[in-house]
């Protein structure tokens, strides 16, 4: 609802039943005590939390003291907290650096507050506030007057919240513990908790547009400020645009090197009619380019109202993937050119302006997009079709298509022939699964590397497994190195998702939102491989081992037991739909 000047507007009415079994009271009062001795309930379960994740630090530094590796750690690339990190990640579907944090704040509360841990676990204080307290604690080092600020901190909360109806804000709690680190230490109270660090982030929004978000020194913030309103104020008073609009074209117009904006009053004689650049030369446009990836079908193209008259009018339309692709990519293509069935089939536009840099990609369905650079990678996300015409009626657009189209119809793509995968091979991957395919984490696959899921043989590629794109998920370094280096079993399974063994025997199921969906003409692709001789990528492979007298590596034996393992995965998940009487795109023998 919103208010308004006569009261407030309702949205509309709720007529949709309540979900069998839930039963809620039938009066607003009731209701919302209803909500209150939820969030209690919350506050202990977070408590309990709190110590789970304690308790599973506690024994993995036990297991570690005792001289047992937990998990079966067989080089230095990973270390036992990463190895922790992973597994609470999992545990908890969240990212490494998240489960760090929960580390971290579970040992400060079980450590140096106990008494406000003790304080969440009766239901009266909060998560949220319980981090205040441990942040504005943080300043003090002497362990014996932590325990004094610990007492004292809960003591005082629990005098204010156990009061019927009391509430605390967390700038409240913040002060309350300033208060009390003023008395107990007064060096303390002089130091500064630790801020974070200065950080960029380009991440996607609604439509076609992103948003960016800066930490940086106050002084560059105020004086990017002050140069976003000076160019904002290069317009008369019949621009027509209001200030915050203002604004945003300024600062767009400063990344373009402008340092006016170009009054849009149309008068010829508007003294800010013209753009102006910064400088007497103005360099040339930094170019990135943006893939787009996209059925055929659904293609329209810039001029798409013209490209549909002529297909009225009976013009012939080119097919994009049969000899004459060449020439039509040159222009725009009206819709379901080339189109022989029900399954569209896929294809690529981008922008083609400059040379791709190195490590960019971008992907934009229709639709679907992903742009480049490390601080653009992750602008990806779902875009409507009008606005995914809207984005190629600005860019310069070049059509590349997935492969070439064979008589039946079927589409064909080149497969890598050695340990990298082909361009089309790695887009497709890192299309189906969006982020990283560990639980939890969501590292942006285009910053993400491809793991073969049944490790690749480099003494033996015929032995091992394949370089497809059934046979690969994107992985972040991080969860790379967990996979590789310990006790961690993956295995993709028929629908795309990934199936995930802790070494102890829990089972997480990762990549259950796929982007393929939006294009099924991806899972329908023909792989050809094609040999061209070495490639610089797998020159650069992995180096392995040889096998003395004929007897395998000891990495050969190690992927040896981890396959092993999947296939007695896979007869056991076997087992499983047979006794619920399910049917699983998986026979025997597996």
């Amino acid at each position: 609802m919103s208010r308004n000047g006569e009261g407030f507007e309702f949205l509309g009415e709720v007529n949709s039943p309540l979900p069998d079994g839930v039963k809620v009271p039938g009066d607003i009062a009731g209701a919302l005590v209803a909500l209150a001795d939820g969030a209690r309930v919350r506050n202990r379960d977070d408590a309990r939390r709190v110590l789970m994740v304690s308790e599973v630090y506690r024994l993995r530094r036990e297991q570690l003291g005792c001289g047992v590796d937990p998990c079966a750690v067989v080089s230095g690339f990973v270390d036992d907290f990463d190895v922790l990190e992973a597994e609470l990640g999992a545990a908890l579907q969240v990212g490494r650096a998240a489960a760090g944090r929960e580390v971290a704040l579970a040992l400060d509360l079980r450590e140096r507050v106990p008494d406000v841990l003790a304080l969440m676990s009766t239901g009266v204080l909060s998560l949220p506030l319980a981090r205040v307290v441990v942040a504005r604690g943080q300043a003090i080092a002497d362990p014996a007057l932590v325990a004094e600020f610990s007492r004292r901190v809960a003591a005082q909360l629990q005098a204010r919240l156990s009061r019927h109806g009391a509430t605390l804000t967390p700038r409240q709690v913040e002060a309350l513990a300033d208060k009390l680190i003023a008395v107990i230490d007064l060096d303390a109270r002089r130091e500064k908790p630790k801020t974070r660090r200065d950080f960029l982030d380009v991440s996607p929004a609604a439509g076609d547009k992103a948003v960016v978000t800066v930490r940086l020194a106050r002084e560059k913030g105020a004086q990017l400020a002050g140069l976003i309103d000076e160019v904002a104020t290069t317009v008369c008073c019949d621009d027509g645009r209001d200030r915050q609009q203002r604004e945003v074209d300024a600062f767009c117009a400063i990344i373009d090197g402008y340092a006016t904006l170009g009054c849009r009053c149309g008068a010829a004689a508007c003294e800010w009619g013209e753009r102006r650049p910064r400088v007497e030369n103005l360099p040339d446009r930094v170019h990135v380019d943006l893939l787009l990836v996209l059925n055929e079908t659904a293609y329209t193209g810039p001029d798409a109202d013209k490209s549909d008259s002529a297909s009225q009018e009976g013009e012939a339309c080119p097919d994009l993937f049969g000899e004459d692709r060449g020439s039509a990519a040159a222009g725009p293509i009206p819709p379901g050119a080339g189109s022989t069935g029900a399954v569209p089939a896929p294809f690529v536009a981008r922008d083609p302006a400059a040379p791709a840099i190195a490590g960019a990609a971008g992907i934009w369905l229709p639709g679907l997009v992903v742009a480049g650079g490390h601080v653009g990678a992750g602008l990806g996300g779902p875009v409507g079709a009008g606005d995914l015409r809207s984005m190629l009626a600005r860019c310069e657009v070049h059509v590349r298509t997935a492969g070439t189209r064979r008589a039946d119809g079927t589409i064909v793509a080149a497969a890598g022939s050695g340990y990298v995968p082909t361009a089309v091979q790695q887009q497709v991957v890192r299309i189906r699964h969006g982020v990283c395919a560990f639980p939890g984490c969501q590292v942006p696959a285009e910053r993400c590397q491809l793991d073969h899921v049944v490790e690749y043989d480099h003494a033996d590629p015929a032995s091992g497994g394949a370089t497809d794109v059934w046979n690969m998920v994107p992985l972040c370094g991080f969860h790379h190195r967990i996979k590789t280096h310990t006790g961690w079993l993956s295995d993709l399974l028929p629908d795309g998702t990934v199936e995930w063994r802790h070494p102890d025997g829990m089972v997480y199921l990762a990549g259950l939102e796929q982007g393929t969906d939006l294009f099924p003409a991806l899972d329908a692709l023909a792989w050809e491989t094609r040999r061209h001789g070495t490639t610089a990528g797998e020159a650069g492979a992995p180096d392995e081992q040889k096998p003395v007298d004929g007897a395998p590596s000891r990495i050969q034996a190690r992927n040896r037991q981890r396959e092993a393992l999947r296939e007695r995965n896979r007869r056991l998940r076997h087992e499983d739909d047979e006794a619920l009487g399910l049917q699983r795109d998986e026979p025997p023998p597996f």
